[in-house]
Formats: structure tokens, sequence, C-alpha cells
């Protein structure tokens, strides 16, 4: 975009604070990350904020793996992550589709127990995690809003005949279902988290 173009984008930094403090209130020590790819900037804002939140707990990430938004790159990194002794206790992977894979190959190959043994968190918010096979605990990003704005910015702009540069960035809102332990004390309405996380 040109120096004069405005942005509607959603705040994945914060999404993925919310998340590192979302599993450090369950009672997760080994709490892993499954990248995107590593060169865009969507992957490297969500863990930027997830790396955050574990930092001013005084945690660090258990162990990072890459699986590029590739389903069977995804599972490769959850077979890397259950090589060792000791695995983890829950792992944060940033999108849905990877993360259904990750569910899958934990499920399937290790006879894992979501969310007893290993807890699973997404990001996106795609159709399939409300399945009830996987029940999973995700963001979910405001893109109504964000179109509505961007059209609103656009016609504003033209009818002003001027064209400013302007900013908007959109929070994103933990959706709770099964595949992850569930903090204590923390406000739940329609699935969408209301308070409890001290942001």
């Amino acid at each position: 975009p040109g120096t004069h173009a405005s942005t509607v984008s959603s705040d994945n930094f914060g999404g993925g604070q919310r998340i590192g403090r979302f599993l450090l209130r369950g009672g997760h020590e080994r709490i892993a990350y499954i990248a995107g790819q590593e060169e865009s900037s969507t992957n490297r804002d969500r863990e930027g904020g997830f790396l955050s939140a574990l930092q001013e707990a005084k945690y660090e990430c258990w162990k990072r793996e890459v699986g590029n938004y590739d389903f069977e790159e995804a599972a490769d990194a959850t077979r890397r992550l259950m090589s060792g002794s000791e695995v983890p206790d829950a792992i944060f992977v940033a999108s849905d589709a990877m993360a259904i894979s990750v569910i899958d190959t934990l499920r399937n190959e290790y006879d894992m127990q979501i969310p007893d043994d290993i807890s699973v968190v997404g990001y996106d918010n795609i159709p399939q995690a409300a399945w009830a096979a996987y029940s999973l605990t995700t963001v979910e990003q405001q893109f109504t809003a964000m179109i509505r704005i961007a059209v609103q910015t656009l016609l504003r702009q033209i009818q002003a005949d001027q064209v400013t540069s302007e900013s908007f960035v959109l929070p994103c809102d933990l959706v709770i279902r099964g595949s992850a332990r569930i903090p204590p004390n923390l406000v739940i309405e329609n699935t969408h988290v209301i308070s409890g996380l001290n942001d």
C-alpha cells in the first residue's frame, strides 16, 4: 500500500497474548508452540503476543516447531514434540487447520486424551473448530466488522474527496470449547471469554 493507504487488521499480538495467559492460568507448565510460516507477519504477531504472556509470568516456551500452515507438516511437528522422554501439557497452534491435524495425531498415534493429557488451542475459529469431534478452543477474528469498517472508511474518503491514512486494529475474542483445560474464575458467555484474563 502507498503511504496514504488505510488499513484494517486484527490484533494478532493481543490474540496470542490471551492464549498464553489462558494456558498459564489453566495450570500448564510445558507449553509448546507450532508456528505457521516463519516469514508471515501474522505468525510473528501471534507468536510475539504468546511469548510476551509467558515472559510476564516468568515462563518460556517449552518447545517450538514449525507447521507452515500445512496439515501434514503440523502432524510432523507434533511427532517431534512427542519424541522425547517428556511431552508438552499444552500446545498452542498458529491456525485451526493445523490444530485439527495436531489433535488427530495425538489421538491416533499417541492415544492422548484431549484435554485430559494435553490441551490444544488453535487460531481463526474456522467452522470445523466447532465440530464435536474437535471442540477446539480458539481465537476468533472480527472479519465482519473489519469489512464494515473498511467499506465505511472508503466511502467516507470518497465523499470527502480526500485520502487520509487511517489505521484500525480490532481485538480478537477467545472462544472456549473443550480442547483445553479451563482456568478457574474465567467468566464465559456464549463460549466467549468476558473476563478473568486481566486484559
